[in-house]
C-alpha cells in the first residue's frame, strides 16, 4: 500500500487574506454598481413617453449592501410597465378538441401593441458596463478574471 501524501501549507492564511479582501472589494464596487443602476434608471425614465407620467414615476432603484455583497435592482412598478415593455398580442387559440376561444379585442389596434423594449435592453447594457468596470477593479488588485 502506498504511503504518499500531499500537504498544502498556507491555506488558512490565504483564506484569512481573502476574507479581509471582501469588505474592501465591496466598498470599491458599490459606487460602480450604484452608479450604473442610477444611470440606467435615468435613461429608462427619459425613454418612456410622458402621457400620464405613471411609467416614468414607476422606475425605482432598490439598493442593498451587506458586508459581503452589493446589489442594485432597477425595476418599474407602474401598473402598465409590463405591458409596455413586452407589448400585447391577440391571444386567440384553439383547444385540443378544435373549439376556438377568442380573448377579446386587444388594446392599440387589431394586432396589439408592439413591445416598447425600454427597460430590459438599457439595464442589460449598463450591467455589461458595470461588469467590465468590476473586472478592471479586480485586475488592479491582482485577481485574474477569466470567462464571462
Amino acid at each position: 500500500m502506498s504511503q504518499n501524501r500531499i500537504v498544502f501549507s498556507g491555506v488558512a492564511e490565504q483564506l484569512a487574506e481573502l476574507a479581509a479582501f471582501v469588505p474592501t472589494l465591496v466598498a470599491e464596487a458599490t459606487p460602480i454598481i450604484y452608479g450604473e443602476a442610477d444611470a440606467a434608471a435615468a435613461e429608462i425614465v427619459s425613454a418612456y413617453p410622458n402621457v400620464s407620467g405613471n411609467l416614468r414615476a414607476g422606475v425605482k432603484v432598490k439598493k442593498t449592501v451587506t458586508p459581503t455583497s452589493v446589489k442594485a435592482v432597477v425595476e418599474n412598478r407602474a401598473h402598465l410597465a409590463y405591458i409596455y415593455e413586452y407589448g400585447t398580442v391577440a391571444r386567440h387559440y384553439f383547444t385540443d378538441s378544435g373549439v376556438e376561444h377568442k380573448t377579446g379585442k386587444m388594446p392599440v389596434g387589431p394586432n396589439g401593441m408592439p413591445p416598447g423594449n425600454v427597460l430590459v435592453p438599457r439595464v442589460m447594457r449598463h450591467r455589461r458596463v458595470a461588469d467590465e468596470q468590476i473586472n478592471a477593479l479586480l485586475l488592479t488588485h491582482g485577481v485574474t478574471v477569466t470567462g464571462e
